[in-house]
């Protein structure tokens, strides 16, 4: 009967372990469920800051484009009130510019 006590509490204590096992396994199952949530929280949060950091580089390229346009614009008018203002003025920088382009072409080809 000794025997018997001794065989039945053994399989006590291993059914405790085992139970105790199982407890640490769910528990365990339970924080990767967690963290699997964290894992798609910090995701929509990333997808949502990249979304508005695109977002804003599409606003502020087409606010540089617009700003080059209407600098370049300003130029061609600036240039138009020039060579109406002074037209000979005008016509004797354009000549003296292709001049010196041309003698830089000329020496740059002769070498």
């Amino acid at each position: 009967m000794n025997a018997r006590v001794i065989r039945d509490d053994n399989q006590a204590k291993e059914g405790s372990t085992m139970i105790e096992g199982a407890e640490r396994v769910m528990r365990a199952a339970a924080h990767v469920s967690d963290l699997g949530q964290q894992a798609a929280r910090m995701r929509a949060v990333a997808g949502d800051a990249v979304a508005e950091a695109f977002e804003d580089g599409r606003v502020a390229a087409r606010r540089a484009v617009k700003r080059g346009y209407n600098r370049a614009e300003d130029l061609i008018d600036e240039a138009t009130y020039r060579v109406k203002r002074s037209p000979l003025q005008s016509v004797a920088l354009g000549f003296c510019g292709g001049f010196l382009i041309g003698a830089v072409l000329i020496r740059l080809l002769r070498k």
